[in-house]
């Protein structure tokens, strides 16, 4: 039984590096579990090999329960409680590094071979950012530093922060993921799990420049992903809260610009994928994105 215990401790984590994280919770959550169960496992096994010493040492029956009872209550009751609690955490969701790793480090080869400026204005995010094309222009005068990788979650954005910001002096960033909640139950994350990482990103780029503003673009509502489109307008919500209460922090909402009057999206901003934007619907983000930024840049 405790080899079993030690073979899914073993299995929760990463053979290469620890790529794990702890939904909602930071990687010393997790540790601090992890370490806490093994040790108890520890005192368990301490436990039994002492069961057998009391009894090897001739003590009379009623004497060895009372102290065998002893015992039992410390420890055994004491493994059952963590594991529970070990058992109830929340899911371990992994970031995808390897299959990230050759466009973070396109990323990195693009930093050494060209000198952004200070005032620069980063966009990270997923495909959206990635697939904007005329960013730079639509942004002029500003400098734009492009950061999107095709159907990345936040979890792997927040995996990656610290080398996609990498020694950049930014005048703010622009964040667009949309990957989170997608209508595949086994991969999903909860609206309230997904915050949690959108909160996470926040930390490390506010450790890593303090008074820089994160602009966060809305989940764009959509056709193909319609069937989950309550959770995602739930995770929006959230995510404006998550704004409201972070300093230099600001949500961009976009639902009224992408829904029709019949509440349904608006299929002509769209490319065939019905996932996507096209150049119409790149052009209300345009300036839905600049009615945001510029007051801000103009007092950085």
């Amino acid at each position: 039984t405790i080899a079993a215990f030690h073979a899914t401790i073993y299995f929760r984590r990463s053979p290469a590096e620890e790529r794990w994280t702890l939904d909602g919770h930071s990687m010393d959550t997790q540790w601090t579990l992890q370490s806490t169960l093994q040790w108890t496992l520890i005192k368990t096994c301490v436990f039994l090999r002492l069961g057998y010493s009391i009894r090897s040492q001739g003590y009379s029956r009623e004497k060895n329960n009372r102290v065998l009872r002893r015992m039992h209550n410390r420890y055994i009751s004491e493994f059952v409680l963590v594991l529970v609690v070990f058992c109830m955490a929340a899911p371990l969701v992994a970031a995808d590094v390897d299959k990230w790793e050759s466009a973070i480090a396109a990323f990195e080869t693009d930093d050494q071979k060209n000198v952004y400026p200070n005032n620069s204005i980063m966009f990270v995010g997923s495909s959206s950012i990635r697939l904007w094309e005329t960013l730079a222009e639509d942004m002029a005068p500003y400098d734009i530093i492009q950061r999107g990788f095709g159907g990345a979650t936040t979890v792997d954005v927040v995996y990656y922060t610290n080398r996609i910001l990498g020694d950049h002096h930014l005048q703010s960033i622009v964040l667009f993921v949309a990957n989170d909640i997608r209508g595949k139950e086994q991969d999903d994350l909860s609206p309230e799990q997904a915050v949690g990482y959108f909160e996470q990103f926040l930390d490390k780029v506010h450790a890593h420049a303090p008074d820089v503003p994160v602009l966060i673009i809305a989940v764009t509502p959509t056709e193909k992903r319609w069937s989950v489109w309550p959770k995602i307008s739930e995770l929006n919500d959230r995510i404006a809260v998550l704004c409201d209460q972070t300093k230099n922090a600001v949500f961009i909402p976009t639902e009224d610009l992408f829904l029709s009057r019949d509440g349904r999206p608006r299929i002509e901003l769209f490319r065939d994928d019905k996932l996507h934007l096209n150049e119409k619907g790149y052009a209300l983000w345009t300036r839905r994105v600049r009615s945001y930024l510029e007051p801000l840049c103009s007092t950085h």
